[in-house]
């Protein structure tokens, strides 16, 4: 099963009242990976039930701590 992009006005804005990542001051982070790195994290937290800012979140922390 293919993953594809949904068209940008019908994403969901990632605000702190939407996104699990609440604590602090949130700030939108942009940054370019290949697209199949992209599609591994897509899939990943698809399989955790996360959203895929979350599982980025919590990978740096790890990685970080």
């Amino acid at each position: 099963m293919a993953l594809k992009d949904k068209p940008r006005e019908s994403a969901a804005p990632q605000t702190p009242e939407t996104d699990s990542v609440s604590t602090g001051d949130i700030v939108k982070l942009t940054f370019n990976v290949p697209k199949s790195t992209r599609q591994h994290w897509k899939q990943a937290a698809l399989h955790r039930h996360m959203t895929v800012t979350d599982l980025i979140v919590e990978a740096m922390e790890k990685h970080l701590s």
